[in-house]
């Protein structure tokens, strides 16, 4: 419930997100009427960084501890996937829209392919993001899989090949929301980019 609470009283995502994707897998979202984004120091959005790391702690944690904390393998297992599916729930769905403004998803279009789609405010308002919660989320979206992939050698050289599973599992999981942020980011530019190239032009012509 903090955690909903956080994202309720701090952002309307879907009014910030509102500009549907484009075609090509994109779309830019009009800018708040007030936005809450700043650049002074300290997070902007401590319980929702809080939780950014909670889970990423509690599933690397119940991983190296897992014979200590839990009677069998199963059980670990059980509770490290918890971990891992929150953490990756929690970095789609609410830290990356509020930490650095972004958002990524995959449908399925009306002839059944697999659509990325990339959303992200504009350029003014992703001037305005907090720099300290920028940094605690690109920092930890590539730290974090970096650790499992660490872990997973650990696993396959020590032959504890039920433990790599879980590292598979994470790595998966760590890596989709890698993969999704970075082209959400480069998608963010490019349209920016573009942005600035057709005002030029158009002030050149008129």
């Amino acid at each position: 419930m903090v955690l909903a609470d956080e994202v309720e009283s701090e952002l309307d995502l879907e009014a910030d997100f509102s500009a549907p994707a484009s075609s090509s897998g994109g779309g830019a979202a009009a800018a708040p009427s007030s936005p809450k984004y700043s650049a002074s120091a300290g997070s902007l959005h401590p319980r929702v960084v809080f939780f950014h790391l909670l889970f990423k702690a509690g599933a690397i944690a119940s991983y190296l501890l897992g014979a200590l904390l839990f009677k069998s393998f199963v059980h670990a297992f059980v509770f490290c996937g918890i971990c891992l599916t929150a953490d990756f729930w929690v970095v789609q769905n609410v830290s990356g829209r509020l930490l650095v403004g972004l958002r990524w998803y995959n449908e399925i279009d009306d002839e059944g392919n697999s659509v990325w789609r990339y959303d992200s405010l504009d350029e003014t308002a992703l001037k305005q993001i907090n720099a300290y919660d920028s940094t605690v989320f690109w920092w930890t979206l590539y730290l974090y899989p970096l650790c499992w992939i660490v872990l997973a050698m650990m696993a396959l050289f020590s032959l504890k090949l039920t433990w790599l599973i879980i590292c598979v599992l994470a790595i998966m999981l760590a890596g989709s929301n890698l993969v999704g942020y970075t082209r959400c980011s480069r998608d963010a530019k490019a349209r920016i980019n573009q942005l600035a190239r057709d005002t030029v032009v158009s002030g050149l012509s008129a």
